[in-house]
């Protein structure tokens, strides 16, 4: 339904804004008194063809607008979203911009629109007759919404298209399967011998993550071992080991304290620190305790990664990727073997 039309600086009007009521409305007037400009800048609004001699004398261009409301033209609020326009709350607004030079511009609910846009946005909205015009009620396919409204078929209409659509579909379907019957089986079989592969591969995705931290542990072993030595050395075992020295400026803050309770502070983050130090040590401790260089265990690692690389390499993508890949294969054979079934 039209709520209003604004007009602006268009052919002989300086600015009019016009509020429909819902119902008939009837526009009356004497031969030129302007009935025709009124329907010219509608005209205009949905995307009729503007040109720079529309504008008012001593204007730079014209403006039109024309808001609608939409709630019961689903078919139009459809075509917003496959278009990407936003349905502010059932209302619809057009607006037309020409300038004297005859550019023009042209919006929908306030985004930048085709031309062609709002003449498609026009289909849904307005029927405009004249002498001679093609009205659209002599169109198969109004006559056939007209008539399915009156008998209450409209719902029944929308799914039989719906279903004729899937049908289409479906057909197209069997059209490709069977004309695409020998190439079908071709893939179906190399996807078989890709699974198969992968399959015999064994990986999962977390397995990546894993096997490169175990190479790392593995690979820098010795390293490892020597360096946590040389920290329980710093920390606990040597003579000027870091424990040591704490265990000196405590006891020599303890004598301290005895003129100053002010250094109790001191005193228990120091004590703080012994501990944590004491914990730190004998967690380095219980970690040599259970490390060992395994040669052999790193082979395997090294074989399981360059396997896995292989792979990757192969069919071009990043390890980490592979589980993906073989999700992707499997869905796209079961694919293969509806069709095939369906064809039988």
């Amino acid at each position: 339904m039209l709520q209003t039309l604004s007009i602006r600086d268009f052919v002989i009007v300086d600015t009019l804004n016009l509020d429909f009521e819902q119902g008939f409305t009837v526009l009356t007037g004497e031969t030129g008194a302007g009935k025709s400009i009124l329907i010219d800048a509608l005209s205009l609004a949905i995307g009729a063809r503007g040109e720079g001699g529309v504008i008012r004398a001593g204007c730079e261009k014209a403006e039109i607008s024309a808001s609608f409301y939409i709630a019961k033209l689903d078919e139009l609020k459809a075509w917003m979203q496959e278009n990407e326009i936003p349905n502010d709350d059932n209302q619809l607004l057009c607006r037309r911009v020409i300038y004297a030079d005859g550019r023009s511009r042209a919006f929908i609910n306030g985004q930048p629109a085709t031309i062609q846009q709002l003449r498609d946005v026009g289909e849904f909205l307005v029927d405009i007759y004249s002498q001679n015009a093609h009205h659209s009620l002599l169109k198969l396919a109004t006559q056939r919404e007209i008539f399915d409204s009156y008998c209450n078929l409209t719902e029944l209409a929308q799914q039989t298209a719906a279903q004729f659509k899937h049908w289409q579909t479906l057909h197209q379907r069997r059209l490709e399967m069977e004309q695409n019957a020998s190439k079908y089986a071709d893939e179906l079989a190399e996807l078989r011998d890709k699974v198969r592969e992968l399959k015999q591969l064994g990986f999962a995705a977390e397995e990546w993550e894993s096997l490169q931290q175990e190479h790392s542990r593995l690979a820098n072993g010795a390293s490892l071992l020597s360096g946590c030595e040389q920290c329980r050395e710093l920390l606990a075992e040597a003579d000027i080991s870091a424990l040591r020295q704490l265990s000196t400026a405590q006891s020599k803050l303890q004598s301290l304290r005895d003129y100053d309770a002010g250094l109790d502070e001191a005193l228990s983050t120091l004590d703080s620190a012994i501990i944590q130090i004491e914990e730190t040590d004998r967690f380095i401790n219980r970690y040599l305790q259970r490390a060992e260089l395994d040669p052999e265990r790193l082979a395997e690692v090294e074989s399981r990664i360059q396997s896995i690389h292989g792979i990757a390499r192969k069919y071009r993508v990043r390890p980490e990727e592979l589980s993906e890949l073989l999700t992707a294969w499997q869905a796209r054979m079961a694919e293969l073997e509806d069709v095939a079934t369906d064809g039988a």
